[in-house]
C-alpha cells in the first residue's frame, strides 16, 4: 500500500534591512593635446595623464597656467587637475 501526503510549501523571504551608501565619482573636463578628456576629481600622476592621452614618458607634458605660463608635469609628479585645465606636449628645440 502506497501512502502519500500533501506537503505544502511556503515562500519565505529572508529580508535584511541594510543601508547602502552610494559613492559617486565626480569628473572634471580637461584638455590634453587639444582633445577633451574626463578625469576623476582626485590627484593624478603625470604618468596617469600621459597614459590616458596616449603619450609616452619621454614627451614633455606641461600644464598651461591661468597667467599664460607653463609648468612642467614630470611622470612622477602628483597634481590635482582643475576643471578647464589645458595640458600639452612642449616641443623640444635642438640646435644643430
Amino acid at each position: 500500500m502506497l501512502h502519500s501526503r500533501l506537503v505544502t510549501s511556503q515562500n519565505v523571504a529572508n529580508i535584511r534591512s541594510e543601508e547602502f551608501q552610494v559613492k559617486t565619482k565626480t569628473t572634471i573636463a580637461v584638455t590634453i593635446e587639444g582633445k577633451p578628456f574626463e578625469l576623476e576629481d582626485r590627484t593624478h600622476t603625470g604618468s596617469e595623464i600621459r597614459v590616458l592621452a596616449g603619450l609616452t614618458e619621454r614627451d614633455k607634458l606641461v600644464r598651461e597656467e591661468a597667467d599664460g605660463g607653463e609648468s612642467p608635469v614630470p611622470p612622477a609628479r602628483h597634481i590635482h587637475p582643475k576643471p578647464g585645465d589645458n595640458f600639452f606636449v612642449s616641443v623640444r628645440h635642438r640646435r644643430g
